[in-house]
């Protein structure tokens, strides 16, 4: 029975209760033929019986196992009991998670001195996006911390934060981009809607950022639409400059900077 059960991943009771049931069918075999009619047929009945229930079992537990595979793994985790009938072994075999996985509980729990000095390096990198480690660790020094360069670079990699500074070959552009000429040299703006501009800059909030884009007359300095978005997709730029098309009409030049929410392959 033990054998049975875990090849096939049915439990004792089950496997309990077929055999109980095959026993009195047996048992009724050895009546008079009249009564029971041929025992060896009802054997056999009951053989493929009990065959074709454990090829269906069979069959729902490799699907599950399957589909639940698909799953993440937290999720799979905590369908784990602890106080089931099956052991943690064979529900971790079941759910496919390594037992080591699952017993394992990752060290990655903050006190309130991490909490106050990723703080400060969250203010002082919005202010300085260009400090590395060792600049980041003697601007906290000289507010009172005591760290190294080191614990910086470890609270850098929990909080996803890079030294923002230029890259080798930043600068070479792409040679199958367009060059647009700079229409605004020694160009004298004496009226609205002769000359609109765009940027975006970002508003810091309490668990992140969102980005907002402006289009301004130059003339007159007037925001004649904004728009505000939780990424840096082009969407929002398009909605924008749309939007202020439809209440003042075209400008003769429109400037922006080269980003790609202004450069992009757009077929509008």
């Amino acid at each position: 029975m033990a054998q049975i059960s875990g090849k096939y991943v049915i439990h004792t009771t089950q496997i309990t209760n077929w055999k109980e049931q095959g026993i009195e069918l047996l048992i009724q075999g050895f009546k008079s033929s009249k009564s029971t009619g041929d025992p060896n047929h009802q054997q056999q009945e009951l053989i493929k019986n009990l065959y074709e229930q454990i090829g269906q079992l069979t069959l729902e537990r490799d699907w599950l196992k399957k589909n639940l595979s698909y799953l993440d793994l937290k999720v799979r985790c905590s369908m784990i009991s602890r106080d089931h009938q099956l052991t943690i072994k064979q529900q971790c075999k079941l759910l496919n998670i390594n037992r080591a996985t699952y017993y394992y509980k990752p060290n990655n729990s903050l006190d309130e001195n991490d909490l106050n000095i990723m703080t400060a390096i969250d203010e002082l990198y919005s202010m300085h996006p260009y400090s590395g480690t060792r600049r980041m660790a003697k601007y906290l020094q000289n507010q009172g911390f005591n760290i190294q360069h080191k614990g910086i670079r470890r609270y850098y990699r929990i909080m996803e934060l890079k030294a923002v500074y230029p890259k080798m070959n930043l600068s070479k552009r792409n040679q199958a981009h367009k060059v647009y000429p700079c229409l605004l040299k020694d160009l004298d703006i004496v009226y609205s809607n002769k000359v609109w501009c765009a940027d975006i800059t970002y508003i810091r909030l309490q668990h992140g950022f969102v980005y907002l884009v402006a289009i301004m007359d130059w003339y007159s300095r007037y925001i004649l639409s904004w728009c505000v978005s939780i990424t840096l997709e082009h969407d929002f730029c398009v909605e924008a400059l749309e939007e202020a098309i439809a209440i003042y009409g075209e400008s003769q030049i429109f400037n922006t900077d080269h980003g790609n929410q202004y450069a992009f392959n757009s077929h509008m």
